[in-house]
């Protein structure tokens, strides 16, 4: 089905911005 064949792809956005969130904190912490 469609859900099933974008899974992978909405997989790879979260991921994506799982490495950007950590990279505003790593940028956060190294400030303070």
């Amino acid at each position: 089905n469609a859900t099933g064949h974008w899974a992978p792809v909405n997989l790879h956005i979260d991921l994506k911005q799982g490495e950007n969130e950590l990279a505003i904190v790593s940028q956060t912490m190294g400030l303070q």
